[in-house]
């Protein structure tokens, strides 16, 4: 397992990046790679979140879930785990039941909604690789490799460790998802080709 998560942080890490500046140019459909500044494994950036869209053409609008200033985070599990560590780390258990209540008043809850947006656009980073078809298949894959691996773990800062969900404090991914399938010999040539391809082309 290790041997091809390796595979693929050597691939992401060469591939084209965007940030919140330029993520409004990445492609209109594909598997996302976020990676944490401070956050390294294999010699690289350490992969921390992967996902994707149900909707053909639906990347963009996905990924503007992840990067909105809006106080509703329904659609982005991920600004929400990652509120709940920040919470967590500021207040304690207390303070993610409180939220999670909705005890916050409107200014505090405006705060620690700025504090996740802000973390998201100045710490993380993405890459895309562009599918089209069967990209939940790809998703699952990845997750399961990257989770399954022992040498790709969260520093000892890093804020994933506050988190109350046991499984994203001990695996460094910002989800929690089941195992599935890891990444193939041959799925790794596919992310190969579509990741160099589209790096070239950029």
């Amino acid at each position: 397992m290790s041997e091809q998560c390796a595979a693929l942080h050597s691939l992401c890490n060469r591939m084209t990046r965007y940030h919140f500046d330029n993520w409004k140019t990445a492609p209109a459909n594909g598997v996302y790679i976020f990676f944490e500044e401070g956050e390294h494994a294999h010699g690289g950036d350490r992969i921390v979140r992967i996902g994707t869209h149900e909707t053909q053409d639906r990347l963009p609008g996905r990924l503007s879930m992840h990067f909105s200033a809006g106080l509703d985070m329904s659609g982005s599990s991920f600004r929400q785990d990652i509120c709940r560590a920040l919470l967590q780390k500021q207040y304690g258990p207390v303070g993610v039941e409180k939220w999670e209540a909705g005890e916050f008043d409107y200014g505090r809850e405006t705060a620690i909604i700025s504090e996740v947006t802000e973390y998201i656009r100045k710490k993380m980073s993405f890459v895309v690789f562009e599918i089209t078809d069967a990209r939940r298949d790809m998703e699952s894959k990845l997750i399961s490799t990257v989770s399954s691996c022992e040498e790709c773990k969260p520093s000892a800062v890093w804020l994933g460790r506050f988190s109350p969900k046991k499984d994203i404090a001990e695996s460094g991914l910002w989800q929690v998802e089941g195992l599935y399938k890891p990444l193939t010999n041959e799925d790794l040539s596919v992310l190969e080709r579509s990741g160099l391809i589209m790096s070239s082309g950029q």
